[in-house]
């Protein structure tokens, strides 16, 4: 599984995950402002920690992975009385990210979303702008010496508002906002998505189920694939050198069957962009138009592939 291992084998007690002594139960609720219905099948990965040392320091020793349902719910609950929550958990849903927003001055009923972006950004992703407008975002041209711009748009915070700011184990758990694409194209999917505990004896809940696991695979592939093929790159100047590409287009790889060869054979296809390799976090060009129609028509295929497990 393409996921990042956790690698911290303890973690000094937080004050948020006060010792209690019944078994902690966790509840997320996340929400679309837009149609204010609950999103299925958000992918939500968190550690339980066990019972302090005497030096204080909780051990890791539980991982949990599971996705909300149809009313975009997820909870679950600690095995064992005094196993606790202690570190923000890890989430992803394919082609979303959490809204950003601020409370409104004004009114408690409301919230203003912002899209931050910097002022060299300003002329590069001019589609990315159209459908901001489309979508009822407002410009805002902060002016002066600033280095960022952004734009916002307000939205009712009447279903969150009483356990935004909440922790997920604290009554009634937690209600978050998530929207379609809002930010500039550099959300790649959670890095940390699918991780456990690296201790012996630590339990993995949710992760028996391989199907599931190759299923989370694939959506994180998608997710990136989905960015890098929309036709919105197309606008960037060519002479625009600070865009994600590169994360995009390896993230986008992980569809092809075998890793080891994925980047190799990408490279026949868009051999001006891969001919010399550079780390995905590298800043770098957004592909030209006849390189993302080629990659995007080669992987293509391998976007209707099965989540069954393999063989």
């Amino acid at each position: 599984m393409r996921a990042l291992i956790h690698r911290l084998f303890f973690l000094l007690i937080p004050a948020l995950a006060a010792c209690s002594e019944q078994q902690q139960t966790l509840r997320w609720e996340i929400i679309d402002p837009d149609s204010g219905k609950g999103i299925e099948g958000v992918w939500i990965n968190f550690l339980w920690y066990g019972e302090a040392t005497a030096r204080g320091i909780r051990p890791c020793v539980g991982a949990v992975l599971g996705r909300t349902d149809a009313n975009g719910v997820f909870q679950s609950t600690a095995p064992q009385e005094g196993w606790v929550y202690a570190q923000s958990a890890m989430m992803f849903k394919r082609d979303y990210q959490p809204l950003q927003f601020k409370l409104h001055p004004k009114d408690e009923n409301l919230v203003i979303a912002e899209v931050v972006v910097q002022v060299h950004e300003r002329n590069a992703y001019p589609a990315w702008f159209e459908r901001l407008h489309s979508l009822g975002y407002e410009y805002v041209d902060l002016g002066g010496l600033s280095t960022t711009t952004l734009f916002k748009k307000t939205f009712s915070a009447e279903r969150i508002k009483d356990k935004m700011n909440h922790l997920p184990f604290e009554p009634g758990g937690r209600q978050e906002y998530w929207v379609k694409r809002r930010t500039l194209p550099e959300y790649a999917a959670a890095p940390g998505v699918g991780a456990t505990c690296p201790n012996e004896g630590a339990v993995k809940i949710g992760f028996d189920d391989q199907r599931l696991l190759n299923l989370l695979d694939y959506e994180r592939a998608m997710h990136a694939y989905d960015y890098l093929c929309d036709p919105q790159w197309d606008t960037v100047p060519a002479e625009y050198a600070q865009t994600r590409s590169r994360r995009f287009v390896n993230q986008s790889l992980w569809l092809l069957a075998d890793a080891n060869k994925a980047y190799e054979e990408a490279k026949a296809v868009i051999p001006d962009y891969l001919s010399e390799y550079r780390s995905p976090d590298i800043e770098d060009r957004a592909l030209r138009v006849d390189e993302r129609i080629a990659f995007c028509k080669w992987l293509e295929p391998q976007t209707r592939q099965s989540t069954e497990p393999k063989t």
